[in-house]
C-alpha cells in the first residue's frame, strides 16, 4: 500500500509538472477535465461541449451543470444565461446587456488603440500614453486596435500581450472578454494586396488565403479584422492597393468569399460550421462610395472631403456591400460590423445627398445600410475627431461640417442617428456626458434603449467568435500556426496576380529568358535569388533581354499643393502634367460653402460663397519621373526590354509602351515574384482588375463614381488594356474567368 501511495504521488507530481491539474475532472458524472497550460491559463476540455479557458487569478471558477463545465464570469456562484454556452448567442448577449450599467455599457461603445506590446499590465499604454489597465478593469473598454501588428511587429511576439489583456478583462465584474482587432498586414498576407488578389480573378483561391489569414489572426489573439476594404476603384486616381477593383460584380464575389472564410469555422473535411472557435469577426469598410472622390482625392484628409455619385450609380456603389458582406454564401450569414465612410456624399451636381455632413453624422448613409438588411454593428472610421500622425500616413480630423461640436455633442448626434461605436476618439467620461445629453434631448427611456441596443450589437460578435468560452491563445500552437501559414501560399498567389499586358515576339515564354541585364542599381534582389532563375549579366550587350523594375507614377500630393496653396491635378503619367484638356472643369462640383453677414440698405444680408476646388490649367509632377528615364534608357540598348511595374492602381503607359518588348504589372508584389514569369517557370495568369487609361485626357473624362467608363489604351500590338485583359504565353487570355467577368458592367442590385 505504501509503495502504491508513493507511485500515485510520483504520478501526481509528474502530471502537475506537465501542467495538468486534477479536480473536477475526476468528479462523478463530470464530462470535462482541466489542465494548466504553459502560458498560465487553465484549459477545460469537455466531451460534447466547447473548450473553455480561464485565469485562476481572475476569480473565475468552473460551475458544473449536467456534468458540463461553465465559467462563472461574474463570480456569483450561479450559472447565469450569458455564461451558458448551450443558449444562442443572441440570448446570451441580451442577458448580459440587461445586467450591465450604463457606465459598463460605455466600454463597448468605443474602440481604443494599443500602442505597444508587453506583459506588464501596469506598464501598457495606448498610443496617447494612457494606461490600459484602468480602461479595461474599471471602465469596461473591450475593443482595441492592436497597432503594433499594423506597424509590423513579428507575429510570434503578440500573443503574450493578448493573453495578458484577456486576463485583465476576465477579472472585471462581468468578465467580458476583449475584442482585439486590426487591419490585415503584409506580415500576415505576404505581398498579396487586395488589388493583387482581385487580379487573380480566382475567388476560390482568395477565399483560401482568407482562411489562412483568419487562422493567423486567431493564433495571435486577435478576433476581429477591420477589413476588407471594398470601396470600388471607380476613379483611377484613387490609387489604392487596399481595395479590390472597379468592377462591382468581381468586388462582390471576392468580398463574399473573404468575409465568409474569415467568419466561419470549418471541420477537418472543410465543411462550414458557421461561428466557432476559429472564426474571425469582420468589420468591413467603408460604407459607401468612399473612393468616388471628386478629382480622385484621398478620403483620409480634407482634400477628399466630397464624393460625387450620380443617382444612377448609387446602387452600383452599394453592390460590393449588399451582395458581398450583407448576404454571405457562408453559414454566418452577414458581416459582424461595418465601418462608415468619412466623406460627404454628393449628387452629380455636387449637392449633398440628404445632409451636408460626414458619414458618421449622415442619416442617409446610416439608414441606407439598415434598409438593405444590415443588422450588425455600425462603427465610425478611425480618429474622426482627432489628428494623428501614424508616420506612414497622417489621420486628419474628418468630422466634416460638425467641427463646431464638442466630442460629447458629436457622440450624442452620431449615436442618435444609429452609430454604435466610435473608433479612437472618446473617453469614458465623454461617453457618460453624451448619455446625459441624450437623456436631456430625447428622454431617459430613449437613451437607455439606445445604449443597450448598441451594446448588444457590439457584444454579440464577442460571443460569436467564442471568446466567452476561451479567449486565450496556447503559445506552442500559436508559434506552430505562424510557422506553417505565413510563407508559402502567398508567393504562389502573388505570382498568379501579375498581369502581362504586352509580350512582343513572345520574349516571355515557356523557354524563359536565359541571360538578363538588370537596369536598376538597387532592386532588393540578391545575386543568389537571381541565380535561381537566369544568369544575371553585367552589361546589356551580353543579355538576351534588359529588365527594368519601376513603380507606377507616384503622386506628390492628394490634389492640393500646400506650399502654393492651390488645387492641383493628380497625375497618372511620369512626365509633368498640365490639366488643360476639354474635360477638365473650370469650376468644381463640390466645395465648402461659407456664409458671411453683409450690411445693406435693407439690413444685414447673408452672402454665401462656394469654394472652387477645380484645377484647370494647373500643373503637377509625380515623385518618380526618373523611372521613365530608366525605361527609355534601357530601350536605347537595342535589346528587348521587359518592364516590371509595381503598381498602386491604373496608370498611363503611352509614354513608354511602344519602346519596350514586354510589360508585367504587379500590385504591391515583391520584385522576386516577377522572376519566375521572366524565366518561364510560371505562366502569366493575371487579368487587369482596373482599366488602363489611353492617356490623362481619358482620365479626366471618366466619371469618379462610374465603373469601367474610361477610354482604354491600345498598344502597338493592337491589344486594348481594358478590365479583365491579360496575356499568357499563347496570347490573350480567354477562360472561365473572362467569361464570367468580361461582360457588361453590373448596374443594379437585382
Amino acid at each position: 500500500m505504501t509503495s502504491m501511495k508513493k507511485t500515485l504521488s510520483l504520478l501526481l507530481a509528474l502530471v502537475m509538472a506537465l501542467g495538468c491539474i486534477s479536480g473536477a475532472a475526476f468528479a462523478d458524472g463530470a464530462k470535462y477535465s482541466e489542465e494548466t497550460t504553459a502560458d498560465g491559463w487553465v484549459k477545460v476540455t469537455q466531451d460534447g461541449g466547447p473548450t473553455l479557458g480561464y485565469d485562476p487569478a481572475s476569480g473565475v471558477v468552473i460551475l458544473e451543470d449536467d456534468g458540463f463545465a461553465f465559467k462563472d464570469l461574474n463570480k456569483n456562484g450561479e450559472l447565469d444565461p450569458y455564461e451558458d454556452w448551450r443558449l444562442s448567442y443572441a440570448e446570451r448577449a441580451q442577458d448580459l446587456v440587461s445586467r450591465m450599467s450604463i457606465e459598463q455599457l460605455n466600454g463597448l461603445r468605443f474602440n481604443g488603440n494599443l500602442g505597444s506590446l508587453g506583459e506588464d499590465p501596469d506598464a501598457l499604454t495606448d498610443m496617447n500614453g494612457n494606461p490600459m489597465k484602468p480602461m479595461i478593469v474599471d471602465q469596461g473598454a473591450r475593443y482595441f486596435i492592436v497597432y503594433p501588428v499594423a506597424f509590423g511587429a513579428p507575429l510570434e511576439t503578440v500573443y503574450p500581450t493578448t493573453n495578458m489583456l484577456q486576463k485583465l478583462a476576465e477579472s472585471s465584474e462581468y468578465g467580458v472578454p476583449m475584442m482585439l482587432n486590426c487591419d490585415p498586414t503584409n506580415t500576415m498576407t505576404g505581398q498579396v494586396s487586395s488589388l493583387a488578389q482581385a487580379a487573380t480573378f480566382d475567388v476560390e483561391a482568395v477565399g483560401e488565403l482568407a482562411k489562412n489569414v483568419s487562422r493567423l489572426y486567431r493564433a495571435i489573439g486577435i478576433t476581429m479584422t477591420l477589413s476588407p476594404q471594398v470601396d470600388l476603384l471607380t476613379d483611377p486616381r484613387s490609387q489604392s492597393t487596399n481595395t479590390f477593383t472597379e468592377d462591382p460584380a468581381l468586388a462582390a464575389d471576392l468580398v463574399n468569399a473573404i468575409v465568409s472564410a474569415y467568419q466561419s469555422s470549418y471541420d477537418a473535411d472543410g465543411n462550414d460550421l458557421g461561428w466557432g472557435s476559429e472564426s474571425l469577426a469582420v468589420q468591413f469598410k467603408h460604407f459607401f462610395a468612399n473612393l468616388a472622390n471628386e478629382g480622385g482625392r484621398n478620403y483620409h484628409d480634407f482634400t477628399g472631403k466630397y464624393t460625387v455619385v450620380p443617382e444612377d450609380q448609387m446602387e452600383v456603389q452599394l453592390i460590393p456591400f449588399v451582395k458581398g458582406g450583407f448576404k454571405l454564401n457562408g453559414a454566418t450569414g452577414q458581416a459582424s460590423a461595418i465601418m462608415v465612410t468619412y466623406t460627404i456624399l454628393c449628387d452629380e451636381d455636387g449637392e449633398p445627398v440628404d445632409e451636408n455632413r460626414g458619414g458618421a453624422w449622415n442619416e442617409f448613409i446610416i439608414e441606407t445600410a439598415k434598409e438593405h438588411g444590415f443588422e450588425g454593428m455600425l462603427s465610425t472610421d478611425s480618429l474622426i475627431m482627432q489628428d494623428l500622425d501614424l508616420g506612414y500616413m497622417q489621420m486628419l480630423q474628418t468630422a466634416y461640417n460638425v467641427e463646431d461640436y464638442s466630442n460629447v455633442e458629436a457622440a450624442y448626434h452620431m449615436f442618435s442617428l444609429g452609430i454604435d461605436q466610435s473608433m479612437g476618439d472618446l473617453t469614458p467620461g465623454e461617453l457618460m456626458e453624451a448619455y446625459a445629453l441624450f437623456v436631456e434631448e430625447e428622454g431617459q427611456e430613449a437613451a437607455d434603449q439606445n445604449w443597450r441596443d448598441a451594446a448588444y450589437r457590439c457584444v454579440l460578435p464577442i460571443f460569436e467568435v467564442g471568446n466567452f468560452e476561451n479567449p486565450y491563445v496556447l503559445g506552442s500552437e500559436s508559434l506552430a500556426t505562424i510557422a506553417k501559414l505565413v510563407p508559402e501560399t502567398v508567393n504562389e498567389l502573388a505570382q498568379s496576380s501579375i498581369v502581362m499586358v504586352k509580350n512582343a515576339d513572345g520574349v516571355i515564354g515557356q523557354d524563359g529568358v536565359k541571360k538578363v541585364y538588370i537596369a536598376n542599381e538597387d532592386t532588393g534582389l540578391s545575386k543568389k535569388t537571381l541565380k535561381g532563375y537566369f544568369e544575371a549579366v553585367d552589361t546589356a550587350d551580353e543579355a538576351d533581354a534588359v529588365v527594368v523594375f519601376v513603380q507606377s507614377p507616384q503622386k506628390a500630393n492628394t490634389g492640393y499643393d500646400s506650399e502654393a496653396e492651390e488645387w492641383v491635378p493628380i497625375s497618372l503619367q511620369y512626365r509633368e502634367y498640365c490639366a488643360d484638356a476639354d474635360a477638365v472643369l473650370e469650376d468644381s462640383l463640390t466645395g465648402d460653402v461659407t456664409e458671411t453677414q453683409v450690411e445693406s440698405p435693407y439690413g444685414m444680408v447673408t452672402s454665401t460663397e462656394k469654394e472652387n476646388r477645380a484645377y484647370y490649367d494647373a500643373e503637377t509632377t509625380v515623385t518618380n519621373e526618373a523611372d521613365l528615364d530608366l525605361i527609355l534608357a534601357a530601350a536605347e540598348t537595342g535589346k528587348p526590354v521587359i518592364v516590371c511595374v509595381n503598381a498602386t492602381g491604373a496608370f498611363c503607359v503611352d509614354e513608354f509602351e511602344s519602346e519596350v518588348a514586354a510589360i508585367l504589372i504587379g500590385y504591391g508584389v515583391d520584385n522576386a515574384n516577377f522572376l519566375p514569369l521572366i524565366a518561364g517557370q510560371v505562366e502569366p495568369q493575371g487579368l487587369l482588375p482596373v482599366q488602363m487609361p489611353a492617356d490623362m485626357e481619358a482620365v479626366e473624362a471618366q466619371q469618379s463614381a462610374t465603373p469601367r467608363d474610361m477610354t482604354c489604351y491600345e498598344d502597338a500590338e493592337g491589344n486594348v488594356y481594358d478590365f479583365a485583359f491579360g496575356l499568357n504565353w499563347s496570347g490573350v487570355i480567354d477562360d472561365a474567368r473572362t467569361a464570367t467577368y468580361k461582360v457588361p458592367v453590373l448596374t443594379g442590385l437585382e
